[in-house]
């Protein structure tokens, strides 16, 4: 018998907590009880967006989660203004391809962050753009992006532009303040920051978001946020949910909010720094800059000479330790570390432990 070490960029390891919440038994997602079970969690979600807007949990991915924001809000012939820096970026745009809308594509190098002056310099050249999609932590190449500054500025120009963000691999890790921020709707999922296992995708979104909604001509029903909406106001789900994940989701809520918040984001910080410091030691490199570092995931580059698969490989097998490959066109050079969720200081000695002792075995075997 042996404890895997899991440290991909989700899902997480599950608080004990969490775990025992999936045994209870399963009850009628048409009943009372789970009414009042998927209405708290709704409301301990607000409070982790921090917002007042309408929260959506669908039973899907975080991709779909995006799928149902473009179904719902945009139509063939819209204009909306696509950052991509990374592979998650990438995504959005093959999922706008797929329901027939042409993106702008303001592209960023893999491993950069979205830079405020370059999305305000497309808005003012083309005041048709109707919203502006961004990835907000792209933990492909382990980079955050300051969503605040640039939907502040975005907002200042046209407070009608709608600011989309992909926080998939952010909300609960990092601060997010929806409201504040002016953010018209934030994508999250459970199996990242959040604690909980796969399954969930979380939604918020804006007064002024909505009311694209019903003008929007892609085709929907699964996704339609309208019905679900209606069927959400009595705390009931438009089709049959996760019941086992929001009963889980809802503890995770609880522990993560009794933590406090800030604990939490600054725990992720200080386990941020700690591995960055253990790959400059070991003559390793971050994939980009370290001033804009996501403080959930880190992408590590390694040598030519060592393949991020073999690595990964030996590590599971020599020490438990899981790491997560890289994605993309950036597959071949780098590996990732994922540090959210139910992960402490003691979890990061083991994993930096792992690596320290195989790269030195790599790199011996190399010479």
């Amino acid at each position: 018998m042996k404890k895997d070490f899991l440290m991909i960029a989700g899902p997480m390891p599950l608080h004990p907590e969490v775990l025992a919440s999936l045994s209870q038994p399963i009850i009628s997602h048409r009943s009372k009880d789970f009414s009042e079970i998927f209405l708290q969690t709704v409301e301990l979600a607000k409070k982790v967006f921090k917002t007042n807007n309408q929260i959506f949990i669908l039973p899907c991915s975080g991709s779909g989660g995006l799928e149902a924001v473009i179904s719902n809000l945009m139509s063939p012939g819209d204009k909306v203004l696509v950052c991509v820096n990374g592979f998650f970026g990438e995504r959005f745009k093959s999922i706008m391809l797929a329901y027939s809308i042409k993106p702008i594509i303001l592209e960023k190098g893999w491993g950069e962050p979205i830079n405020t002056d370059d999305v305000i310099s497309i808005l003012k050249k083309d005041p048709e753009i109707k919203s502006v999609f961004i990835v907000h932590n792209e933990s492909s190449t382990g980079v955050i992006s300051n969503i605040k500054e640039i939907s502040k500025e975005i907002k200042k120009l046209d407070s009608n532009i709608l600011v989309i963000i992909d926080a998939v691999s952010s909300l609960g890790g990092t601060d997010i303040q929806t409201d504040e921020w002016s953010l018209d709707v934030v994508v999250a999922a459970s199996q990242k920051a959040l604690m909980a296992p796969p399954g969930l995708c979380l939604i918020s979104i804006s007064d002024t978001a909505w009311k694209r909604i019903n003008s929007s001509k892609s085709p929907r029903w699964y996704f339609d946020l309208r019905l679900i909406k209606e069927e959400g106001s009595r705390g009931m789900t438009l089709v049959t949910p996760s019941i086992p994940i929001i009963i889980a989701l809802r503890k995770a809520l609880q522990i993560l909010l009794e933590e406090g918040l800030d604990n939490v984001f600054n725990r992720n910080l200080l386990i941020r720094n700690m591995i960055i410091e253990a790959i400059e030691l070991m003559d390793l490199k971050l994939l980009g800059n370290r001033r804009y570092a996501s403080p959930t995931v880190t992408t590590v580059k390694l040598p030519p000479n060592i393949n991020p698969e073999v690595l990964i490989d030996y590590i599971a097998n020599e020490y438990s330790v899981i790491f997560a490959p890289g994605l993309g066109r950036i597959a071949n050079e780098t590996f990732r570390i994922g540090h959210m969720g139910y992960i402490f200081p003691n979890d990061v000695i083991v994993a930096i432990s792992a690596l320290e002792k195989s790269i030195k075995h790599f790199r011996n075997v190399t010479k």
